[in-house]
């Protein structure tokens, strides 16, 4: 980013409200940290039924469920 300002003169930054209106309708992750051989070893998944779900309901909600039903 920094060879974006100084290619445009100005600095390009990002005002916070968008980037916490990216998070609306997200999915948090689940995340957790163990210790292996001493080293920590921080993880995060989300469960595949609940991704999937939510994927549908983001779909549902944006195209409406008679797309859904529609014969191509």
């Amino acid at each position: 980013m920094c060879h974006l300002g100084k290619f445009f003169g100005h600095p390009l930054s990002v005002p916070e409200q968008k980037i916490h209106e990216l998070e609306v309708g997200a999915l948090p992750p689940i995340s957790g940290q163990v210790t292996v051989r001493r080293e920590p070893v921080t993880f995060w998944y989300r469960n595949v039924d609940e991704s999937i779900q939510h994927c549908l309901k983001l779909e549902i909600d944006s195209r409406g469920l008679p797309f859904f039903g529609a014969r191509l």
